[in-house]
């Protein structure tokens, strides 16, 4: 996510989170039946932006690490997730991030996979699976 096109969203990231819309509750349903995720799964976002997709995965007792480059953004997205405790956000791109030792049992990005480098993004995100 390093260009300046991707990084444009920060500068107005008040705007972006008013208004940009929600998902569907019924989306997040399909998620954990389709992955067949465990009870209490581990989730890595990749560019949680302000946190609209991270918020009902939050919700759903996820352990979720979330990346975000944006500092304004991560903040918000923070704010979003205070009442989440098992909910972290990393001011950093993807590709700058060295993926710690545990696995995830889910790496997804709701709208931000398009800005990571097409030359690793899905090898780097397989490989932060269990």
């Amino acid at each position: 996510m390093h260009s300046s096109r991707a990084l444009s969203f920060d500068s107005s990231a008040e705007a972006y989170d008013r208004f940009r819309p929600s998902y569907p509750d019924a989306l997040f349903d399909d998620l954990f039946e389709i992955a067949e995720l465990p009870d209490q799964p581990r989730a890595l976002e990749l560019g949680c932006g302000a946190g609209v997709a991270t918020v009902p995965l939050g919700r759903r007792s996820v352990k979720l690490g979330a990346r975000e480059p944006g500092a304004r953004l991560a903040q918000i997205a923070r704010l979003r997730l205070a009442a989440y405790p098992d909910t972290t956000v990393v001011e950093t791109t993807f590709e700058d991030w060295t993926p710690e030792s545990n696995r995830f049992d889910l790496s997804y990005s709701a709208q931000a996979f398009h800005w990571l480098d097409p030359d690793t993004r899905f090898e780097r995100a397989a490989s932060t699976l269990v």
